[in-house]
């Protein structure tokens, strides 16, 4: 009955780790002068294994940064942009009890379930100092839903650039 309790501890923290979603982080380096940058092109990351899910990725940060002002080119450009996807397994121990009386002990069940996370970094350098300024980071489970990714995806990227460029107290 020890074990069993242990095991349902442990498998509520799993849980409960997983159940709270999307999680959203942005850094930058203080004193910015964020004024400055007016165009950015891409350089090379970690891309998505999906194809299609890195063209999502690609064109929600080239609508964000198009949101805040900034305008892709192909050459010379104020920041280059970067991105990073992975992925992660990890395993969920679901335990289930069927009760019982007293001494009399129920039926219970156990499964193992395989947790799919994925992990967005998206990093802006300035081009001509080749010094990263700014990076935001993302971390949920992924859905075996193609357009549920998509739109974890979407609302990551919304949450990341909610408040880029970062003032000073930021």
């Amino acid at each position: 009955m020890r074990i069993a309790r242990i095991i349902l501890g442990f498998s509520l923290l799993l849980m409960a780790t997983s159940a709270f979603g999307q999680k959203v982080t942005t850094d930058s380096v203080p004193g910015t002068d964020w004024s400055k940058y007016h165009t950015y092109s891409w350089g090379e990351g970690t891309p998505a294994e999906d194809p299609i899910v890195g063209q999502r990725i690609v064109a929600g940060i080239d609508a964000q940064l198009a949101a805040k002002g900034l305008k892709k080119v192909d050459s010379d450009p104020d920041l280059v942009v970067l991105y990073h996807a992975a992925t992660d397994k990890q395993k969920s121990l679901n335990w289930s009890n069927m009760g019982g009386w007293g001494r009399f002990g129920g039926m219970g069940s156990a499964q193992v379930d395989t947790v799919v996370t994925g992990q967005l970094k998206v990093d802006l350098a300035d081009y001509k100092a080749k010094q990263f300024l700014w990076r935001g980071t993302a971390t949920d489970t992924v859905s075996g839903d193609p357009q549920k990714n998509a739109k974890k995806i979407e609302k990551a990227l919304t949450k990341m650039f909610q408040k880029f460029p970062p003032t000073s107290g930021q």
